[in-house]
């Protein structure tokens, strides 16, 4: 049995989230996406677009999305996407296109550790000179990244921060920015959410400090995002 064949209607409905990413998208990559605008993007398991859809409204006109569940595929289609059906296992293995941004959006849990490894090698073939790897995962750091990991039975790798970089290190590429995706700014109740959080994470880190002696430098929000380059 595939898993995956029905995974999106297997899924609770509180997990499968709001329809319009854009504004998240927006705060959670700022500073992060290319300034040309023609640039070569990369979606990896792209699901129904949601972040294809914020790279639309943002201007970028070279995007390609893959993704393995037809169904999704012709969502993406639907919705003027340019998106194709492919396993992302063996995608990059004789791929010569090269990619300025490839991104793995809630991928990366799916594979073990040594399938991880390999995958990204095959990831950072395929970035063009000054590429770079943008990816999300969920932060097993947090006290919530727990809830997040094992919600999601498919899911086979948890990350910290440390261990993020590490197999990151491991398959060539080196980090550039560890982020936490949290609340974002961009309303009055936004910015209330994310003062609200910022006081919480004290909390967090202050607990640590009376534990360890050190400030926790590292993300706590129960995702996490990092951008890599090829060594």
């Amino acid at each position: 049995m595939n898993i995956y064949e029905h995974y999106i209607e297997n899924q609770p409905a509180a997990l499968l989230g709001r329809s319009d990413w854009s504004r998240s998208y927006w705060w959670y990559l700022r500073g992060w996406l290319p300034a040309d605008k023609g640039a070569a993007l990369l979606d990896v398991g792209c699901g129904e677009g949601p972040l294809l859809q914020a790279l639309a409204a943002w201007g970028y006109t070279n995007v390609l999305g893959i993704e393995s569940r037809p169904e999704a595929v012709a969502t993406c289609c639907q919705k003027g996407f340019n998106v194709i059906c492919a396993d992302a296992r063996t995608f990059f293995e004789k791929r010569d296109s090269k990619y300025d941004v490839v991104f793995l959006i809630d991928v990366l849990e799916h594979f073990s550790v040594e399938e991880a490894i390999s995958f990204l090698i095959g990831i950072k073939n395929c970035l063009s000179g000054n590429g770079k790897l943008i990816v999300q995962v969920p932060n097993l750091a947090s006290p919530f990244g727990p809830a997040i990991f094992f919600g999601d039975i498919t899911h086979k790798t948890g990350f910290t921060p440390d261990s993020l970089v590490q197999i990151m290190r491991s398959a060539g590429l080196v980090e550039m920015e560890i982020r936490p995706a949290g609340p974002g700014f961009w309303s009055w109740r936004s910015a209330c959410r994310w003062a609200a959080w910022k006081l919480i994470a004290m909390v967090f880190r202050a607990c640590n400090l009376v534990e360890t002696g050190n400030l926790w430098p590292q993300p706590i929000t129960r995702v996490m995002l990092g951008i890599f380059k090829a060594r």
